[in-house]
């Protein structure tokens, strides 16, 4: 019954539609996860995180959290949105066809490829520090950074193969799936049809994927990220091709930790050392020439449309 029912609006107004749905969905999702929390964890979301992190469970019932927000923010707003708009959502977030498995070797190559030059941003990122006039503004980010890294870790540090599993469904399948669809299946299309300039599209697209996780001292490295997953789907004319990278990605890192903690290598990702910069200047090399080398496999296939209207 809803098909079509804003299809004639200007795009302003669907801009605000979606950004609407997203807000509203978000906050239905937050609600219902919170009541499922007290009834299978008997943990209190709303009770703040200081007073909700001494009770037990207290990581499952924020996991959870996060599980039902990628849901409620990203993939049902985004299906709905569209459904709304008249659009057919395989064919206009590029799902309707197979991706070429040597595309998605290159991808992935290149991703594994450009690790060390984004891990190497990381430390960058780190070392940036604002105009002391900023020091209250630079002291709340740092805050805000070792909160959400605190978090992380908790997540991370649930060893049994049940929250591994867990935690491969929230940060690798739910974020690649929800994150892809509303960045680059939807965002950056829309960017490069106000513009009509695929690369102030990815890269803009990236700048706001990076900006609205948060962290200020993870910006560097997930705008690359972002910017590397755009070019890919521009390219590759298929939106399953980012999704899988950034499923592999994200997974890649948990399944470290997750060996790691269960003593299975000694390898561990949160303590390795610097990278150094030539190591991080090879890397980036070999990304650059891995991405010729996709950009040769997409010539006869076409490229994803410059730009397409909301």
């Amino acid at each position: 019954m809803m098909r079509g029912m804003i299809q004639g609006y200007p795009k302003i107004a669907k801009l605000f539609i979606f950004i609407g749905l997203a807000a509203v969905l978000a906050g239905v999702f937050a609600y219902i996860a919170m009541l499922l929390s007290k009834v299978i964890y008997g943990v209190d979301p709303s009770s703040g995180i200081e007073v909700m992190s001494a009770q037990p469970n207290a990581i499952k019932a924020l996991r959870l959290m996060q599980i039902f927000s990628a849901i409620g923010s990203f993939i049902i707003p985004s299906f709905l949105f569209l459904r709304m708009n008249g659009r057919d959502y395989r064919s206009y977030l590029k799902l309707n066809s197979v991706s070429k498995p040597i595309q998605v070797i290159i991808t992935l190559a290149l991703v594994y490829a450009v690790s060390p030059f984004v891990f190497w941003l990381k430390e960058i990122n780190d070392l940036m520090s604002l105009p002391e006039s900023l020091n209250q503004v630079e002291s709340m980010m740092r805050a805000m950074e070792d909160q959400t890294n605190q978090v992380l870790e908790a997540f991370l540090g649930l060893n049994s193969l049940s929250d591994f599993l867990m935690n491969l469904i929230m940060a690798g399948f739910l974020a690649a799936v929800g994150e892809e669809i509303v960045f680059r299946g939807m965002l950056q299309k829309w960017v490069g049809d106000w513009i009509k300039n695929p690369h102030v599209a990815v890269w803009l697209t990236a700048i706001i994927f990076s900006a609205i996780h948060m962290q200020f001292y993870g910006f560097l490295p997930r705008m690359i990220l972002g910017a590397v997953f755009g070019y890919v789907f521009y390219f590759t004319n298929n939106l399953w091709v980012p999704i899988i990278a950034h499923f592999v990605h994200n997974s890649t890192q948990l399944v470290l930790v997750y060996m790691h903690n269960n003593e299975w290598i000694q390898y561990d990702i949160d303590g390795m050392d610097k990278i150094p910069v030539t190591y991080a200047i090879a890397s980036l090399a070999v990304g650059v020439g891995l991405f010729f080398i996709l950009v040769k496999t997409t010539k006869e296939d076409g490229r994803t449309s410059l730009g397409e209207s909301i």
